[in-house]
């Protein structure tokens, strides 16, 4: 029998844990975000061009089992211990990481960069479910902005510390020294500030309590999501690998066979994904939508870099401050946009369909002008600044809201797995949308350019070396690139647009509104276990 999960906190007791666990939540985005700008020095260092977008792929398909593990075992041993042991694996990874830089072993560092995926993935997901549990419903929204604070925050030193460490080729692995000591910080934060939710079961207890854990379904379901992760990510490099393709897509239906049986059946474990969040519609909605946003934010903050640096011909960190005031106006609006939630919330008015389809409007909007900013190679940067101000009003209006509304629907007992389930989807759209990204990049190159400049496209994380090309050669690639970034955009239109229209299927439901005296109880969910 699972523990009520949810523990209101007041005052400065509240305060010290909501900057605890977004001090840890930032520390994630300098990792998630850092390794989008040393990805060319690692490849020249490693001498590793070709394999060199594993660092990414090992990364999300890392997160995706963290997520699901850690954010499963939160319910069962509380948020705080899952949270522990998720910063400790992350100040552990990030200290092979900078070690990895001496013997130049490139699969090692794939390998520890799975673990700091564990680590971050489960951080960015036990964050969301633990500052949810400290507060009420009506007083989510007005907190829920920091969190995107944080993200901005760890966003902006990740990619402005990755660029300038990357300067020089043999300092790459500083960043991760620095990365080690702030998830050590974050560790001790954690530990002196941020309660359990609940009471952890003494050892005698555990393997009662383990008999609820659903094992099956865990494995099947890594089983399932893993080799797809490999197969969407890395489906050009295994073309010549005919084995390992078939190998991986057996498995890959085989596992999703056993899940989708054992999700089915009446079961007495607790299953690491109840199929009754599907019958939902919102939250079926609400989790497609994770899926298509996901691929094309992972795109977005993949690909502009790549984008000021080519085409616009930018160095790594001039690139990475023109690209902070989007991490900027997404940390901010994040803030806003829970507040406006907040408000409407407290009318007794509708809110997250509101402020969803607002901002699922504005990014379609965004991203549009961009794809049509970037056929013009000549037009004002200034242009592509406001532009990407306008998905970070976008983004600041999703991302965490859309947990939020999901939480409305389900009771507590759910929480955990519903966010995990989200997150989980969230992280697979990113590596589809990686991979999408990749494949468009490449085929749209060789489309545009002459087979002596194939090369030029062998990896989408490469800087295309500009003295080995005649001006001539150089300003081809320049416009190729151009056109093939625009097409990554108006792909990513298409996506955020049909986010736009699964608004229609959100039931927002309106809470009383708030008399001054009055105490607002929480909703009554849609869905139970």
């Amino acid at each position: 029998m699972l523990q009520e999960t949810t523990r209101y906190l007041e005052g400065k007791q509240l305060i010290l844990a909501v900057l605890a666990l977004n001090a840890a939540n930032g520390v994630c985005f300098v990792d998630l975000l850092g390794i989008t700008a040393v990805l060319p020095t690692i490849a020249e260092s490693y001498n590793a061009a070709g394999t060199i977008a594993w660092a990414g792929t090992s990364q999300l398909v890392g997160a995706t089992i963290g997520q699901c593990l850690l954010g499963y075992l939160s319910d069962l041993f509380s948020r705080r211990r899952m949270l522990q042991y998720a910063t400790l694996i992350l100040t552990i990874s990030s200290l092979l990481c900078a070690l990895s830089g001496y013997p130049k072993d490139a699969p090692f560092l794939y390998t520890v960069r799975a673990f700091s995926g564990i680590a971050t993935g489960s951080i960015s997901n036990l964050v969301n479910i633990a500052q949810n549990d400290f507060l009420p419903v009506h007083r989510r929204g007005k907190y829920q902005g920091i969190q995107g604070i944080s993200v901005a925050l760890g966003s902006i030193l990740g990619v402005m510390a990755g660029a300038a460490f990357s300067l020089s080729g043999n300092a790459w692995n500083v960043m991760y020294y620095m990365e080690t000591g702030m998830a050590a910080v974050a560790f001790a934060l954690i530990y002196l500030f941020v309660p359990p939710n609940i009471v952890a079961p003494r050892w005698e207890q555990v393997n009662e309590t383990l008999k609820s854990f659903d094992g099956f379904g865990m494995l099947s379901g890594a089983g399932f999501i893993v080799p797809l992760l490999i197969l969407v990510c890395q489906a050009s490099s295994l073309k010549k690998q005919e084995a390992v393709l078939i190998a991986l897509s057996v498995l890959c239906a085989v596992s999703l066979t056993v899940f989708m049986t054992l999700g089915f059946r009446d079961r007495k474990v607790r299953p690491v994904i109840p199929f009754a969040l599907f019958c939902n519609r919102t939250i079926a909605a609400i989790l497609a939508q994770n899926v298509l946003f996901g691929a094309v934010y992972y795109g977005f903050i993949y690909f502009v870099p790549l984008y000021l640096q080519v085409v616009r011909e930018k160095q790594p960190v001039l690139a990475s401050a023109i690209f902070v005031p989007y991490f900027a106006t997404h940390g901010i609006w994040s803030t806003v946009s829970g507040l406006i939630l907040s408000m409407l919330q407290n009318k007794g008015r509708r809110s997250y369909s509101y402020v969803l389809s607002f901002g699922f409007a504005i990014w379609t909007l965004a991203m549009g002008l961009l794809a049509w900013h970037s056929n013009r190679v000549a037009s004002p940067l200034a242009l592509f600044v406001v532009f990407e101000i306008l998905v970070g009003l976008g983004t600041g209006s999703v991302f965490q809201n859309s947990i939020m509304a999901i939480r409305a629907q389900v009771t507590a007992d759910l929480n955990a797995v519903a966010v995990s389930t989200r997150n989980v989807l969230r992280f697979f759209g990113g590596a589809l949308g990686i991979a999408i990204c990749s494949t468009v990049l490449e085929n749209r190159l060789k489309y545009s350019m002459p087979w002596r400049l194939e090369w030029v496209s062998d990896t989408a994380f490469s800087r295309t070396p500009k003295d080995m090309l005649s001006p001539s050669d150089y300003l081809l690639v320049q416009h190729s690139y151009a056109r093939a970034i625009a097409w990554i955009w108006y792909i990513a239109t298409g996506m955020i647009a049909l986010s736009l229209v699964l608004c229609l299927l959100i039931k927002d439901k309106t809470c009383p509104a708030i008399k001054p005296g009055n105490h607002v109880s929480e909703e009554q969910p849609a869905v139970r276990p």
